[in-house]
């Protein structure tokens, strides 16, 4: 990926969300790379089935404190 590379990423470093990091970019990617997944797994018959173990995990999760 081009920002990996630092490619382009000087016109985004002058602005003030991006001043002090890149996050928001790796956060954005993550979000658009679930889409696709998403979009993919939409495109299959058990499509009513994706998910439900990134759920399961996501209950048994203590992180979020409940």
């Amino acid at each position: 990926m081009l920002s990996k590379r630092g490619a382009f990423m000087d016109q985004f470093k002058k602005t003030k969300i991006f001043q002090d990091n890149l996050d928001e970019f790796n956060d954005a990617e993550e979000v658009v790379r679930g889409l696709v997944d998403e979009y993919a797994a939409a495109e299959r018959q058990d499509y009513i089935e994706w998910g439900e173990e990134e759920e399961k995990n996501a209950d048994n999760d203590d992180r979020m404190g409940y």
